[in-house]
């Protein structure tokens, strides 16, 4: 997203200013309620404005007062200004009442706010490999379809998650057949457990007392951050824990 909020003090000072000003302006309806701010949001500006403009800046435009802690405290204020306005540049940016004075003085775009991460769900699936390395312990490596033998993350993803069942031998259950069947697990299956992991390689802990059980495991592609972009979940796959 382009800098809305200058990042040099003077430059500060002018936004900082012309800003807290301008959401209080206009009757019967100011302009920062015009824009969709509530009158909490636009008296915080009001009070952020005059706070610098009424003792912070002045201070360190002042040589006798911009001592070390004076420039720190402006470092600090002009950081929390942004954190405080930036949310609200978005909503008024994105209001239907939004006009070009509003761009000018807040520097923004009319129009709904570009998502600094992409919104397109993760098409791929996982492609892994458990190997069982004793002690209850099984081995994962993960890569996508196109990455032929190097364990990697899909574009998107910053994880894997494991949707994951435990059962006796007896209890096992065989890969779907065509069209499915109503006895095979899926990952939303009553006591299937997920988990996250966020290498592409990585030891999963059965357990020593699940050694000679098998586990049955699905897998996709994660992302922490968003996890609505989560890929599709992996065919079934039976892994005997050793």
């Amino acid at each position: 997203m382009p800098t809305r909020i200058s990042t040099s003090i003077p430059g500060f000072n002018t936004y900082i200013t012309n800003t807290g000003t301008y959401v209080a302006a206009g009757t019967p309806t100011t302009n920062g309620a015009r824009l969709g701010l509530s009158p909490t949001n636009i008296t915080d500006w009001e009070d952020k404005k005059t706070y610098w403009v009424g003792t912070l800046y002045p201070k360190y435009s002042d040589p006798l007062q911009s001592t070390a802690a004076v420039k720190e405290a402006v470092k600090n204020f002009m950081k929390d200004f942004k954190t405080f306005a930036q949310p609200l540049l978005n909503i008024m940016a994105a209001s239907p009442g939004a006009v070009e004075a509003d761009e000018a003085v807040f520097n923004f775009k009319i129009g709904r706010a570009v998502p600094s991460h992409s919104t397109t769900p993760i098409s791929e699936v996982v492609v892994f490999d458990a190997r069982p390395i004793g002690g209850g312990e099984l081995k994962f490596s993960c890569r996508t379809a196109h990455d032929d033998h190097r364990a990697s993350k899909a574009e998107g993803a910053d994880s894997v998650q494991l949707a994951y069942m435990v059962v006796v031998p007896n209890d096992n259950p065989t890969p779907p057949p065509p069209g499915g069947g109503d006895d095979i697990p899926t990952p939303n299956t009553k006591g299937m457990a997920k988990e996250v992991f966020t290498k592409s390689q990585f030891t999963f802990h059965a357990g020593v007392d699940n050694v000679g059980k098998r586990m049955v495991v699905f897998a996709r592609w994660w992302n922490t951050k968003h996890p609505e972009l989560a890929g599709p979940w992996s065919p079934i796959s039976i892994v005997v824990i050793a």
